[in-house]
């Protein structure tokens, strides 16, 4: 196995001491891996959760303005053939995002039994850890167990986003295009 030398302050020479050596490389790799999305994706959805929302509010709820444009854009990209890597990532994660959120919205989660819920919490990918526990003790006050499976996990790559908001053109090409 490779080795690697660093330098590093006294301070965080002390914090990694602690640590010890065995779990450097996991400690590494985790800090690697960046979420798909943006972490105030999943704390706006985790807000929402925690807020304990009623029916009417869990049937209109749908993404920030932000999330749409950003939606948007990269559907676009994917039709036009012009994803990123990365991007690709992006989208996949909204998609699983989409689909936990359709369940909630679908009333599924209830009635769906077999897996704890913290494993529910793999559609939402990589989140903050203070924000896990919060999201974890929400979904068990309502749903105590659910169960997915790999083939009905994502929805078609069409990616039926139903709450995206139609915007309106704001230039004589998009114009064009919505005719």
């Amino acid at each position: 196995m490779p080795k690697i030398t660093l330098e590093v302050s006294e301070e965080l020479y002390q914090q990694l001491a602690q640590i010890g050596n065995e779990r450097l490389p996991e400690l590494l790799a985790l800090s690697l891996q960046q979420p798909a999305v943006p972490a105030q994706v999943y704390r706006y959805i985790l807000d929402f959760i925690a807020s304990n929302p009623t029916l009417e509010q869990i049937a209109d709820f749908k993404p920030t303005p932000e999330m749409q444009a950003r939606l948007r854009t990269l559907l676009a990209r994917s039709k036009a053939g012009e994803l990123t890597p990365t991007e690709l990532q992006e989208l996949d994660e909204y998609e699983r995002i989409e689909h936990l959120i359709m369940m909630i919205k679908a009333g599924n989660l209830s009635k769906l039994k077999g897996v704890p819920g913290k494993q529910l919490l793999g559609f939402v990918g990589s989140i903050p850890k203070e924000d896990l526990q919060l999201i974890s003790e929400a979904i068990e006050q309502d749903c105590n167990q659910v169960n997915t499976t790999e083939e009905n996990k994502y929805p078609l790559r069409g990616f039926p986003i139903e709450y995206i908001e139609p915007t309106e053109p704001t230039a004589q090409s998009d114009l064009e295009t919505a005719q």
